[in-house]
């Protein structure tokens, strides 16, 4: 904690001084982790928000749009997380698109858009195959099925979860007790543990 309020300091002392310098990028960007690493949302997302309207085309401009929709997702404003991850999303490198197609999913479903949710989380799946985002989409396009009461297409990409070679072990034994649990259960509704204790990353 004390190391991230030095760097914390150290930052806006230097973007207080040298706001025109090359430099002033990153240290705007390593003030929006010092913050949120504390615990400081709401200073968090507005330097965020400052590093997007004063560095716009900066290359690291994609994953402060993606820092900046998963603060609001938090703050639960869903439009806004929305457009930041689908800026995130059409500008970033692979490595900032996937999470950013993920966490659309993500705010889709939060805000009970099952149907786009499910949409976003089959794009992380199908677009970037191969990254740890693959198998979370298939995670959350399963969990928006149950939500829709369509169990057998979540069955169906629990069984692709189950089957993805590189997936998390945790989401892989969640998927594997998911499928369990959609079969015939006698006075027990399937989708009560699937909408809980979801492995997250």
């Amino acid at each position: 904690a004390r190391d991230l309020r030095e760097a914390q300091r150290a930052a806006e002392g230097f973007l207080q001084e040298s706001g025109a310098d090359p430099r002033a990028p990153r240290a705007q960007a390593l003030l929006v982790q010092a913050y949120q690493a504390q615990g400081q949302r709401a200073r968090a997302l507005e330097a965020a928000e400052t590093f997007l309207t004063r560095f716009p085309s900066d290359p690291m401009a994609p994953a402060l749009e993606l820092t900046r929709g998963q603060l609001l997702v938090e703050e639960r404003r869903w439009d806004v997380a929305e457009r930041a991850f689908e800026a995130a999303r059409e500008h970033g490198e692979p490595a900032v698109a996937a999470p950013a197609q993920f966490w659309l999913g993500e705010a889709l479903r939060a805000r009970g858009d099952f149907e786009g949710a499910i949409v976003a989380y089959l794009g992380a799946t199908y677009l970037y195959p191969g990254t740890p985002w693959a198998a979370r989409g298939l995670q959350g396009a399963a969990q928006a099925y149950v939500s829709r009461r369509m169990l057998r297409e979540a069955g169906i990409l629990l069984r692709k979860l189950v089957a993805t070679p590189d997936a998390e072990p945790a989401l892989v034994q969640w998927a594997r007790t998911a499928l369990a649990q959609l079969g015939p259960t006698a006075g027990q509704d399937p989708s009560d543990s699937l909408k809980r204790g979801a492995a997250r990353p």
